[in-house]
């Protein structure tokens, strides 16, 4: 089996093979100045041609999982920006284990022995510059992910983090917090050299705090899935995520950003569990309150409690949905849905048995509980097994509509409100509560293509309150739309 680490320890020294266990707790990085030591180690061992091993394979490939090992309680960095290029990959470098891109991570401290908590630490005032380098066009360029991995967000964050990840080394946060970082800038890959080496920006089991994320690409907030570590979801407060214009953003003299051409559409996930439906005691566990949200195309949340929220398209003409680029041609229309990501389980069905026999489905089963959150979306809505309360739902119109959008019949409902409010087993009341939604009205585009007005669409026992109902162009909306079909 393959061991593809490479791990540095204070010195600085490498370690290969494993999971790179510090020998003894004096060896890990316990400085900035070791830190910088490390990466300069770690830009020496991706350019490395030494072929080893039976199958002519490089040393940066065997050990294509570059770690930093961290220890000791807190680390400052100094001004010095840490940098690094794709181009110091050899041509045609690939990974022994060629499923996986290169990787850069930094390894905070982490329990002494097994069963002990996880020991307070806090990363501050770093300074990474990572990008694709010059290379041909001929010459592929090699997948590249920049993470950070921590034990427990609650006791390590990275504080004041600045990040420019100019379509390559895209940020993957896991157990740990990001806090104070308004400069974070991330963008995937471009497609003509590569595929991309994951999402623009993710958290696995973290928390964004007062921060700024500046991406182009796909956003995930998701679910940690380790044994004895919490299964909540990750948590972003008081943060904006905006899209970055990739076209503007990538470094003078690089080669022209080549977008999606097909596969899925470009999407803002955020998926979650409720502490409760665990038996935990950590109530009131919110996985995205106050904050601003622009997205590319899709928004996708999974049994999330979100507050004092919005969530607005990037309708900006530089947006390549709109001309073609970043999904397939057959895919559905954008959408924002929320979901219960477990609504599944408690259907009747001759495989699992009934509902009251299969011991999972008895627990409670919690879906988007949305408060105070203003959505503006492009064509389609899905509310399922999820609750509304104070929520104003709005469609925009978008610089050009593509064809596409447009089939007629539609794939799927368009405002689809399937909440199941009488369902036995829901974690909350699944209704919709004093909530405002203006839907799409009727539409003539290039003066003869006639979109029919959106229509709500309820299935089973879907309960509101309070709640409106309209159109844009209505009084209760006090908008009037247009837009252009693209041919």
């Amino acid at each position: 089996m393959a061991a593809p680490f490479a791990c540095c320890f204070s010195g600085p020294t490498l370690a290969y093979g494993g999971r790179c266990n510090a020998p003894n707790p004096a060896l890990p990085v316990h400085t900035f100045q070791q830190l910088a030591a490390c990466w300069q180690r770690m830009r020496t061992h991706f350019a490395n041609v030494t072929v080893v091993g039976e199958y002519n394979i490089t040393m940066a490939e065997k050990y294509s999982i570059f770690q930093v090992v961290l220890g000791g309680a807190r680390i400052n960095a100094t001004d010095e920006t840490l940098s690094f290029e794709g181009g110091l990959f050899a041509d045609g470098s690939v990974p022994e284990l060629g499923y996986l891109p290169f990787e850069l991570q930094l390894v905070l401290p982490s329990p002494q022995r097994r069963g002990a908590p996880c020991p307070p630490f806090v990363l501050s005032g770093l300074r990474i510059d990572l990008s694709p380098g010059m290379r041909p066009s001929s010459v592929p360029r090699p997948g590249f992910t920049f993470s950070i991995s921590g034990c427990d967000r609650h006791a390590q964050s990275i504080e004041r983090l600045e990040l420019s990840a100019r379509g390559y080394g895209n940020l993957q946060v896991s157990f740990a917090t990001l806090r104070d970082s308004p400069t974070l800038l991330s963008i995937e890959p471009s497609h003509d050299v590569a595929p991309t080496a994951g999402d623009a920006f993710s958290l696995i089991e973290s928390d964004v705090r007062s921060s700024r994320v500046a991406f182009f690409g796909d956003v995930t907030g998701n679910i940690g899935e380790t044994v004895g570590r919490s299964q909540n979801g990750s948590r972003a407060t008081d943060t904006v995520f905006a899209v970055a214009n990739p076209e503007t953003a990538l470094p003078k003299g690089a080669r022209p950003y080549i977008y999606r051409k097909d596969g899925d559409g470009y999407r803002f996930s955020w998926y979650g569990a409720y502490p409760q439906e665990w038996g935990s005691a950590e109530a009131g566990f919110a996985h995205l309150s106050n904050v601003s949200v622009q997205y590319i195309r899709d928004v996708q949340l999974g049994s999330v409690n979100v507050s004092a929220s919005r969530f607005a398209p990037w309708t900006a003409k530089a947006n390549p949905i709109f001309r073609g680029g970043g999904a397939r041609p057959t895919a559905n229309p954008p959408a924002f849905d929320a979901y219960n990501m477990d609504m599944d389980m408690d259907m009747e069905s001759s495989r699992w048995g009934p509902a009251s026999q299969r011991g999972p489905a008895s627990r409670p089963l919690f879906g988007c509980n949305l408060t105070d959150v203003v959505v503006e979306y492009l064509w389609d809505v899905d509310l399922l097994r999820s609750a509304c309360t104070r929520c104003r739902f709005e469609w925009v119109a978008a610089p050009v509509t593509p064809a596409g959008w447009t089939r007629s019949p539609p794939p799927n409902p368009s405002f689809w409100v399937n909440l199941q409010s009488d369902a036995p087993n829901a974690g909350f009341r699944q209704v919709v509560n004093d909530t405002l939604a203006c839907m799409r009205p009727m539409l003539v585009l290039n003066g003869s293509v006639h979109v029919s007005a959106q229509q709500l669409t309820t299935d089973n026992h879907s309960f509101a309150f309070g709640t409106t109902w309209a159109h844009v162009g209505d009084a209760v909306c006090h908008k009037a739309k247009g837009g252009v079909v693209e041919e």
